[in-house]
């Protein structure tokens, strides 16, 4: 809510609270579940693997993702932008990824800009998940 207030200065100015803000748009649906995606969590979580959800989206926005898709109980970990993990901070890095590990880690994600450029600086694999069907440039 801080992050809010801070980068969203126009709230204020229009009588908005920061607080009233998050609450409204958390409720929002601008998300669909991927073909595939319930499948290849529920396979990592068999197999054994950790699956963590790592997203600058706000925490209640992903625990209401995660409940409506049926994908919460094979998750481990959610690391969020309002608990500040955010994939452009280089420090996100050292606290999801425990040092000299870095290759057990694999990060699926579909923004070249955001996640795969997080797996490149944390020295992990990724799988570019390309919904659109884009050429990478």
């Amino acid at each position: 809510i801080n992050l809010i207030a801070k980068c969203m200065p126009i709230l204020s100015k229009n009588n908005i609270s920061a607080e009233e803000f998050y609450h409204k748009w958390i409720q929002i649906e601008t998300s669909m579940m991927n073909e595939g995606a319930l499948e290849t969590i529920q396979y990592f979580h068999h197999k054994g693997y950790t699956n963590i959800i790592f997203s600058d989206m706000p925490y209640d926005k992903q625990i209401i993702l995660l409940e409506k898709y049926n994908l919460l109980q094979y998750i481990d970990d959610i690391c969020t932008g309002d608990n500040n993990y955010l994939k452009r901070n280089p420090k996100s890095k050292d606290r999801i990824i425990d040092k000299g590990h870095e290759k057990e880690y694999v990060i699926i994600g579909d923004s070249l800009k955001n996640d795969i450029a997080f797996a490149n600086h944390a020295g992990i694999r990724s799988i570019w998940l390309n919904t659109t069907c884009k050429k990478k440039k």
